[in-house]
């Protein structure tokens, strides 16, 4: 197989063809307002491990950001870190939001929190907890904390008592996981059954994670298991709980997986994900009086070009212009380029 030129992917992914598939659909106007890195855990494949210590952003910049992102257009964000459970100004930044702009807002969390009933009456909405292991050993060890299983189960338990609060899920999938992600499923359906979501993310080679690439998994060797796996999620008796595969090419899953799967194309048009356009503090001013969506392909280009690889065979695929490809470090530690 021969490996097309960046340039070429970029003149053949046209705007018109790229959207072809969305055409219709609404966009969703959400971003994500990272707090910074400081984190108390140890998770193996974490792309911020050599700043966890660092100091998160003073609540004055985040709030000027948050003003930001409300002229562009946001009405619903998502606290990133680090664990920003762990930021002291959290609750008072919560308050404002609702209290100034009553935006949707949803917190991604390892489940270490103590406050998320809080957090809750002050306006979180969305809980996505990072739910690596499929048991007490598997998820202490991944997280690198002897009480993370126990903290993270009690804490996704009092959310889904919260009335109205949508429970999320991510599991990373990496080399400690995805031989057990059915059990995974089965435990998350036999004990979360209003689970909202569960999203599923191969361990990306990004930032600091590219340190940790030896526990990444070829795309063959975990592409049954997570089909199992999704089938277990669809049966769930209690809901229809939504699926998300992130960032795997279509041609390794199966094509009952192929709904489920979103690439960076689908950001702009995935209610429950964030536009790439917004990613981290980079933002072009002149594009405040766009309109919304357009601006994000640069990002996705440009992503797609310096961590993802197409061959001259994708070329004949019919999912060309809406899948990104494979992970170009997977391909170099596979030996294929």
């Amino acid at each position: 197989m021969r490996v097309l030129p960046a340039n070429m992917i970029e003149q053949m992914t046209s705007k018109e063809k790229m959207l072809e598939p969305f055409k219709g659909k609404l966009q969703a106007t959400r971003a994500h307002v990272f707090l910074g890195t400081k984190c108390s855990y140890h998770c193996k494949f974490c792309y911020g491990n050599g700043k966890r210590d660092a100091e998160f952003f003073p609540i004055e910049q985040v709030k000027e950001y948050i003003d930001f992102l409300h002229r562009y257009g946001i009405d619903e964000i998502e606290y990133t870190g680090g664990e920003p459970t762990e930021c002291s100004y959290l609750p008072e930044l919560v308050e404002w939001v609702r209290d100034t702009y009553n935006m949707r807002q949803c917190i991604i969390t390892n489940g270490s929190g103590e406050n998320y009933h809080d957090l809750y009456l002050k306006g979180v909405e969305e809980f996505l907890f990072s739910l690596h292991g499929f048991n007490k050993e598997s998820h202490n060890f991944i997280t690198g904390k002897y009480d993370a299983w126990e903290k993270i189960n009690k804490s996704m338990k009092g959310v889904e008592s919260f009335q109205s609060a949508l429970l999320r899920i991510n599991v990373t999938i990496c080399k400690y996981n995805y031989l057990f992600l059915k059990e995974q499923a089965k435990y998350i359906i036999d004990n979360f059954p209003t689970v909202f979501q569960v999203n599923y993310l191969p361990m990306n080679s990004w930032d600091e994670a590219t340190k940790y690439e030896d526990i990444s998994v070829p795309y063959d060797e975990y592409a049954t298991i997570l089909d199992k796996a999704v089938k277990v999620i669809r049966g769930n008796p209690f809901r229809r709980t939504r699926i998300a595969i992130r960032y795997i090419p279509y041609c390794k899953l199966s094509e009952d997986l192929h709904p489920y799967i979103y690439a960076h194309i689908h950001h702009a048009y995935d209610d429950y994900d964030w536009n790439q356009e917004l990613d981290g503090r980079t933002i072009r001013y002149t594009y405040l009086d766009k309109p919304y969506g357009y601006y994000t392909l640069p990002s996705i280009l440009n992503k797609r070009k310096s961590l993802y690889t197409k061959f001259d065979t994708c070329l004949r695929c019919d999912k060309f212009h809406i899948c990104d490809g494979f992970q170009t470090n997977q391909l170099k530690r596979e030996g294929l380029i």
